[in-house]
């Protein structure tokens, strides 16, 4: 490819998503007004987070926060910081670095990102400050370390213009090395399928999705697209957190269930009625987080948004998350059917025996009678 054909990118950015689960819920309604009373340290500006394709239930508030200076390789930049605060319990830090120059260089730099904890390091102590803020309209905090990220290299200007097919079209090779943060250069194979889930709505834009990253190249401003990726890294986190949850839940009533094997039958009816509450508030919670993490999201105003979100779903395997969520709420059901039944049983045994008891204690009392 001769100098003078040579496409270089005029006005670009990396989009780093750190999510992190911070409570059952949060409060907005109570966070807002708490915020407006005080000063928010470290805040340049707060709002309410608005976006053309998605109506959210309650919007979720963005902070937008100092510019940062970090190191990445042997260049120093200067970063946006914004935290989006969901009220299904989740905070989305978004690192953004501009880019200009080659796609060589984009290659290399993806790569680059894939290897340093710098932003994730930076997203961590950003979201210390932010729940400092938040801390009081939090519904049942929650400590994990868990964190699920998300790149986007948005390229919005080019040095020549062409359209988001023609695009894929001569510097495909290059965009699937971004997507899989690979500096060697890919097989016809791996290019292809890394290129398989592609949108485009207009001919000068076209979104790129795969499972960790996406490619979009977008003349206009609006960042609806990247949203509903964001929204739907925010989804996954949940799923994630609360499967795993839900298996240490159902190790601890197994290992308790287990140990009341041996225990008298009127301790156990005890404990077994103990186990079955909670087992129900494991239930209603299960269902209560899965259902505001649905509802949160009321609309997706158009079949191209849908299209985007349903994308992103596949290639993070939401549905099969929430089909693992389901498996346990059906487990805990049966483990419900199971205590009740074995507390009936427990409780006939008891009835049975104290008749028993009762008919052998008349006998004898009628002996000493006579």
């Amino acid at each position: 490819m001769s100098p003078e054909s040579e496409i270089a990118i005029v006005k670009g950015h990396a989009l780093l998503f750190f999510c992190f689960e911070v409570a059952y819920s949060i409060r907005m309604e109570k966070l807002e007004a708490a915020l407006k009373k005080q000063e928010t340290a470290g805040a340049i500006s707060l709002q309410r987070s608005k976006s053309h394709y998605l109506r959210f239930e309650s919007l979720p508030l963005l902070f937008r926060l100092d510019a940062v200076p970090v190191t990445l390789g042997e260049k120093e930049i200067t970063i946006d910081v914004q935290a989006r605060v969901f009220d299904f319990g989740v905070v989305s830090l978004c690192c953004k670095l501009p880019f200009s120059g080659t796609f060589p260089e984009l290659v290399r730099e993806s790569a680059l990102l894939s290897r340093v904890d710098t932003f994730e390091e930076l997203s961590r102590s950003c979201l210390g400050k932010i729940k400092e803020i938040i801390a009081p309209a939090l519904s049942n905090p929650i400590e994990s370390s868990l964190v699920e990220d998300y790149f986007v290299f948005r390229v919005s200007e080019l040095s020549r213009p062409l359209s988001g097919e023609e695009l894929v079209k001569e510097r495909g090779r290059e965009i699937a090395m971004i997507l899989r943060a690979e500096e060697q250069p890919l097989s016809d194979q791996e290019v292809q399928r890394a290129l398989a889930h592609d949108i485009s709505y207009y001919p000068s834009d076209i979104l790129v999705i795969d499972w960790d990253r996406a490619f979009l190249y977008d003349k206009e401003e609006n960042t609806d697209h990247i949203d509903i990726i964001e929204f739907a890294n925010t989804q996954l986190l949940d799923m994630r957190y609360f499967d795993g949850w839900l298996d240490r839940e159902l190790d601890r009533l197994y290992l308790e269930m287990k140990a009341e094997r041996f225990a008298p039958p009127l301790l156990r009816v005890a404990r077994f009625r103990r186990l079955s509450k909670r087992v129900l508030l494991l239930m209603t919670d299960v269902m209560f987080l899965t259902d505001q993490i649905d509802n949160s999201l009321k609309a997706i105003d158009t079949l191209y948004a849908a299209r985007v979100h349903r994308a992103i779903a596949q290639k993070l395997y939401l549905d099969e998350w929430k089909g693992g969520l389901n498996k346990k709420l059906a487990a805990l059901r049966d483990i419900s059917s199971n205590l009740n039944m074995q507390i009936y049983n427990l409780r006939s045994v008891l009835l049975e025996t104290t008749i028993v008891v009762l008919i052998v204690v008349e006998i004898i009392l009628g002996l000493i009678r006579h």
